[in-house]
């Protein structure tokens, strides 16, 4: 084909320019994971683990009569079990694909997978928390079709209250209850108009540009840090008004278990083009993926609280 150049030509010549940096990819906060109790197992040692609890007795108030001892208690141990689950996935890069194209596809196919990696496993473990049966609705609702509040200043008072009566000790590695939202819900946090969190964390909180009111990290108040995620669940609208119904989950101290194999939290895999053996005649394929195994459970459903809410920002759906 003939290219004219000039005013009226430069139509072959012109080629797509290929911005060699790569877009990032967008990728939620993982929050899930980390604070509960810990204990991988080892190799060799099977698939399947057992967190055990001697139970404490009622007080012992009744005064002893002199010379005679009291009844014998009844001791009680409870056991919850898990098994330990892999996890995984990847893809095919052709020997073209290799040796031809634009862009580093390994490099970024590794960086890509781990960020997937770390996205599964985060939801895996929020799937197993909030199914949890201690639960509260916020406002004067009564179940997820009445829910009737968004998660202000006073819902996380109130929620803290139900930790406290029920002993739960912070998170020993962070020292303070966790308490992980959706990211709609810190609008309606920092805005609430029985607290003003806003107003708080410039008051009680070191004044400066390092106030999270200014750098946007997680926060602390009443001993609760406050952390926000998009992986944060939200149900559909249960019939009500509004579109989602939010769930943030204050965790403490063993509410939960998290066990892997062998201390590894996952690995990315590659084979490379010419690895296959006989599955791969020609040498026409290599392959990245990720492989990872994770167990979660919950051990002590009082250690743990769901708070189901509504938020000024609704969102489409559930996720």
């Amino acid at each position: 084909m003939a290219e004219q150049l000039g005013v009226y030509g430069l139509t072959v010549e012109a080629k797509t320019f290929y911005v060699k940096e790569l877009l990032a990819r967008a990728v939620p906060t993982f929050c899930f994971l980390g604070y509960g109790i810990k204990k991988n197992i080892p190799a060799r040692g099977g698939l399947n683990l057992e967190w055990r609890q001697l139970q404490r007795p009622a007080v012992a108030t009744t005064a002893l009569s002199q010379g005679t001892p009291p009844s014998a208690q009844a001791i009680t141990w409870t056991n919850v079990t898990a098994t330990i689950l892999q996890y995984g996935a990847f893809a095919r890069l052709s020997d073209l694909a290799y040796s031809q194209s634009f862009d580093e596809q390994v490099s970024e196919l590794v960086g890509m997978w781990g960020e997937h990696m770390g996205e599964t496993l985060d939801i895996i473990a929020r799937n197993e928390l909030i199914a949890g049966t201690n639960v509260q609705y916020a406002g004067s609702g009564g179940s997820r079709g009445n829910v009737s509040g968004p998660l202000i200043e006073a819902e996380v008072r109130k929620a803290l209250a139900t930790m406290k009566r029920n002993n739960v000790r912070k998170v020993a590695s962070v020292g303070r209850y966790v308490l992980i939202a959706h990211p709609n819900t810190e609008n309606d946090f920092l805005g609430s108009p029985t607290g003003n969190m806003s107003y708080i964390l410039t008051q009680a909180g070191a004044r400066g540009g390092d106030n999270p009111i200014f750098t946007g990290d997680s926060y602390d108040y009443l001993g609760v840090r406050i952390m926000y995620t998009a992986n944060a669940k939200v149900y559909g609208s249960a019939g009500l008004s509004y579109i989602g119904v939010f769930t943030a989950l204050l965790i403490g101290e063993g509410f939960y278990g998290e066990s892997r194999l062998s201390e590894s939290t996952g690995e990315i895999i590659t084979h490379p083009i010419g690895s296959a053996g006989a599955q791969d005649p020609l040498n026409q394929y290599g392959t990245v993926g990720w492989k990872a195994a994770l167990a979660v459970r919950r051990l002590q459903e009082a250690n743990g609280l769901r708070i189901e809410h509504t938020s000024s920002i609704d969102v489409q759906g559930g996720n």
